[in-house]
């Protein structure tokens, strides 16, 4: 779903969902499922979605990485690109930056 012209100055993981950006929730999602670290893909405004990790209560438990990438269009172009960085040692999880969920991931990640 498209949410412009909201989106023209911010990401769209950075709305407010009931006062909250939506990435809030993915990231609560992965720290209480004991994620130590994630990698943020960004396809525009990275320096807004840098700043809004800085300043996160994540920071404190996950060590949280802002990946630059204009020309990734879909899942299947991020996991191109995020192989060609060679930043991945092990398994992981995609997910979106806007999911909303409350479900054990913890089986997936053993």
């Amino acid at each position: 779903v498209y949410f412009r012209p909201m989106t023209l100055e911010k990401p769209k993981v950075l709305l407010p969902l009931v006062n909250v950006p939506m990435i809030n929730y993915t990231l609560e999602l992965l720290a209480s499922n004991g994620v130590h670290e994630v990698f943020v893909l960004c396809c525009a405004h990275a320096d807004k979605m840098e700043a809004h990790l800085e300043e996160s209560v994540y920071k404190r438990t996950m060590k949280l990485h802002v990946i630059h990438c204009e020309n990734s269009f879909s899942e299947g172009d991020a996991l191109r690109h995020i192989e060609q960085m060679h930043v991945l040692k092990s398994d992981f999880i995609l997910i979106g930056g806007d999911v909303i969920a409350n479900i054990n991931l913890k089986h997936v990640l053993e």
